[in-house]
């Protein structure tokens, strides 16, 4: 009797979670009916102290979804860039994470946020943005260490010298937060409350299991920022060319000539003749390695990095090592068009037991 019951509560939940399941669906596609450019979503993510427990630390992270190729293109902002404030009559240069700390001790989290997308605007132009969601790292890191049983990933310190492993603690986290929740539609529900967004829950609810299941290739973006006596100033030319090719949808399946991708090797895992192995397995593929040696630092992962403002060919690159993280910056003093550095993580790879074989 209990047995039947329980079957029977089972099969109701079932069809219910189906019909909501189905009602989302009705709603996503209406959704994008009625937007004109359906190859691509924006989302912008704020992530704020709210009570000095995370060293008054703020994250901004622009995200594309490119819809056609399944990529996920994620830009973070560098909040330590100072813009003009006005203060009475003086006008004084102030970090945009400085003034936004400041709005919220003076008035509250919902005018902090306001200025800040004001003065985000300033920084990187009037970008298109469909969504915004916003949250404080204390909320959201209770929920993930409750959900990973360790340490809080947000207290690991971004403000490393090495642009890299600042590049590999943001992608790490991004990782933990696309997988932090189990497969359950109420438990992603349940999180909404944290968030201060304009994505209706049902929405939400779509997007978070389109990520998990479709599973897209992530890309990050370096924010072009100019030092100056001190201070960090936004490369206002070079955002505006990486903005462009992060915003631009090209056909990754067009055919390229890689044998004008110039490449260097770094050795980043300890692991004796590892970028040398690699060079030879790359140019027998068709690319042109310009050079390979060891690395002035160790890395967890592996890191491919493209260096002229696009990631086709780092994509490529990526396939077939089938391995690493994907980083584009723009930076014309450097030759060569990519730089592999392989970190600790491909030591245990599959392709790295391959060439282990035919070295021998």
């Amino acid at each position: 009797m209990f047995s039947k019951i329980k079957k029977l509560k089972n099969i109701s939940i079932c069809v219910f979670i189906f019909f909501i399941f189905i009602f989302c669906i009705f709603k996503y596609v209406k959704i994008i009916k009625n937007k004109k450019n359906i190859n691509k979503i924006v989302f912008s993510v704020l992530l704020y102290d709210l009570d000095g427990t995370f060293l008054n630390r703020l994250e901004m992270y622009i995200i594309l979804y490119d819809k056609k190729n399944n990529i996920l293109k994620i830009l973070p902002i560098n909040t330590d860039v100072v813009i003009d404030k006005i203060e009475g009559t003086l006008v004084k240069q102030k970090s945009i994470r400085d003034i936004f700390n400041t709005d919220l001790i003076d008035s509250n989290s919902n005018v902090a946020i306001y200025n800040f997308y004001i003065n985000l605007y300033k920084v990187i132009g009037n970008i298109k943005i469909d969504f915004f969601i916003n949250s404080n790292f204390k909320a959201l890191s209770e929920v993930i260490y409750k959900k990973n049983n360790k340490k809080s990933i947000f207290k690991n310190n971004f403000y490393c010298i090495d642009d890299n492993t600042n590049f590999l603690i943001r992608s790490d986290i991004i990782d933990t937060i696309l997988n932090f929740i189990s497969l359950k539609i109420f438990n992603v529900y349940k999180i909404y409350h944290l968030f201060n967004t304009n994505i209706k829950k049902y929405f939400f609810i779509l997007i978070y299991y389109k990520m998990k299941f479709f599973k897209p290739n992530i890309v990050f973006y370096d924010f072009p920022v100019k030092h100056n006596k001190g201070q960090i100033k936004p490369n206002i030319k070079n955002i505006k060319k990486i903005l462009n090719s992060m915003y631009s949808i090209i056909d990754i399946n067009e055919n390229i000539n890689i044998r004008n991708v110039t490449i260097d090797i770094k050795n980043a895992s300890c692991k004796y003749n590892i970028a040398k192995n690699i060079a030879f397995f790359l140019r027998t593929s068709g690319f042109d390695v310009l050079d390979w040696g060891n690395s002035n630092v160790i890395y967890d992962k592996t890191l491919i990095k493209n260096h002229n403002g696009e990631f086709k060919n780092a994509l490529k690159i990526f396939k077939i090592l089938g391995i690493g993280k994907i980083f584009v910056s723009y930076d014309i003093n450097i030759y060569q068009n990519i730089t592999i550095f392989i970190g600790k993580d491909f030591i245990k790879h599959k392709i790295n037991n391959i060439l282990l074989n035919k070295s021998v």
